[in-house]
């Protein structure tokens, strides 16, 4: 109980600190298109508890309807000998129909059995819409055991990737393309135990060729979820845009070795879906989120967003987690042959990417915010010691016929973050972890905040989430209410 009512007030407190939302904040129209994107949910038991606490928090930023969800392999914490990735599959189609309809594509990961119920198929996934391009690569095509044995397999999908991307570049196109493939690209420690990554090369080459036409290309990779393999780039949070430099294994099938590495500048964007599962990283180093990431695609631009499970008061951002931690290195990687230099630079959430640019806006919202229109001033008689007056409204919304339900499975292996709330400045609320994360006062080479410098306008603006829950007594009540119920809820 008392932990319950902690984190009712905390969150009273951040509620009524809430800053004006920045006038360059993107709000989702009927015409944009949302996709989801995760990996490695490995679904032990039908448990669904951690996507169903994401979906949560997408509903905070007005996600309540997407156009489709990328899923990037392993459904299934079995071996792949066994065909449980079916069952998994069937329990997160519950999850996510709701929100995106049947539209939802399922890479096979390690774990996956080939003949899984429900995985997409290899190469063109293209959506009737023509919105944006889907290419897939299953797990049987790029394996995660990959060396020396499928040189010739990682060269066939290769092959089709770039006759997919020439024939996207011979017909104008300029929408986003997503490439799906559940073993990373970059070099790394587990290239060298497990040959993970090997081929790369191959990949790469295509992914530049084709972006340095123009193209818009994301790659979307999982598996470097446990024992702090990203460390050097991240570990949970990878990202590199175009123009970021990274290690890839080269490819020749004569002389190819699982220690030879060059350097690719990408002409690509590349990220981890996010980690969703039973596990992520226990002993890292930097940063072991369980995360989803949000791509809102407007014609030819592409907002990517990534958010993680906790209420986190970072930024006063509900559960909006970096896009790219900065990386670390870990000691027990020190070993002869792997010589990765950490990438420290943070990029936050979120970035607009083009063909040509990307940069650092603010997150967006998903549906605009539905405010009630403030009643009429109520006139009393004409008197000496009267004067009109308003009655107070209220915009709080109670409907949540859209929003997720919250889970009723059981979490009792979820770890339960202890809030701790600071009275004098809610904005730094600090959220206990299970694990280590990032040392505060590195350097951040990410791109600068936007100081509003240049604003002339001295006077405070009015926050739409400061417009819903106020800041009046009254407000704060039921507020409040809501809160302890939510929590008391989830603690059942």
């Amino acid at each position: 109980m008392k932990r319950i009512l902690t984190l009712s007030l905390t969150l009273l407190l951040f509620l009524s600190a809430v800053p004006a939302v920045s006038a360059e904040q993107v709000v989702a129209t009927e015409e944009d298109v949302i996709l989801l994107a995760g990996s490695d949910f490995q679904v032990g038991g039908n448990d669904t508890s951690r996507v169903e606490n994401l979906l949560n928090i997408l509903s905070l930023h007005g996600l309540t309807r997407a156009d489709g969800a990328f899923l990037v392999g392993d459904y299934t914490p079995q071996k792949r000998e066994t065909n449980t990735s079916s069952e998994g599959i069937v329990a997160l189609k519950k999850v996510f129909q709701p929100i995106v309809g049947d539209n939802m594509i399922f890479t096979q990961g390690n774990h996956d059995h080939v003949d899984t119920v429900g995985l997409a198929k290899d190469g063109n996934n293209d959506p009737a819409s023509g919105k944006y391009g889907v290419f897939v690569i299953n797990e049987n095509q790029r394996m995660e055991f990959n060396y020396p044995y499928t040189y010739d397999t990682t060269k066939q999908a290769a092959d089709e990737l770039k006759a997919y991307l020439d024939a996207k570049v011979q017909s104008g196109w300029t929408k986003p393309i997503f490439v799906l493939n559940h073993i990373p690209l970059h070099w790394g420690n587990r290239t060298i135990e497990q040959g993970v990554g090997a081929h790369a090369e191959l990949l790469v080459k295509v992914l530049n060729e084709a972006g340095a036409k123009g193209l818009n290309i994301i790659y979307l990779y999982g598996h470097n979820h446990g024992s702090g393999y990203d460390d050097f780039l991240g570990n949970a949070a990878v990202y590199l845009k175009k123009g970021d430099q990274m290690e890839v294994c080269v490819s020749e099938p004569e002389t190819a070795q699982k220690i030879q590495h060059t350097t690719y500048t990408l002409n690509f964007t590349y990220m981890n879906a996010g980690y969703i599962g039973y596990v992520n990283s226990p002993d890292s180093a930097v940063d072991c989120a369980l995360t989803m990431s949000v791509f809102l695609v407007r014609g030819d631009e592409v907002i990517i967003t990534r958010y993680d499970e906790e209420i986190n008061f970072t930024k006063n951002k509900f559960g909006v987690h970096d896009l790219k931690s900065p990386g670390k290195w870990i000691d027990k990687y020190s070993k002869e042959g792997y010589h990765a230099a950490p990438n420290t630079t943070r990029y936050a959430s979120s970035r607009k990417v083009t063909a040509t640019d990307d940069v650092e806006v603010e997150s967006p919202r998903y549906s605009p915010i539905e405010e009630e229109e403030p009643d009429e001033p109520e006139v009393t008689e004409p008197s000496a010691t009267t004067t009109a007056t308003k009655k107070p409204t209220s915009t709080l919304q109670t409907d949540t016929s859209t929003v997720p339900s919250l889970t009723t499975t059981d979490t009792s292996a979820v770890p339960d973050p202890t809030v701790s709330a600071t009275v004098t400045d809610p904005s730094r609320t600090v959220i206990e972890h299970d694990c280590v994360m990032p040392e505060e006062g590195g350097e951040d080479t990410s791109a600068p905040e936007q100081s509003g410098e240049e604003e002339t306008d001295t006077a405070p603006k009015k926050s739409p989430l400061g417009l819903i829950f106020g800041i009046g007594g009254g407000a704060i009540l039921i507020i409040g209410f809501i809160v302890f119920v939510w929590v008391y809820k989830r603690k059942k």
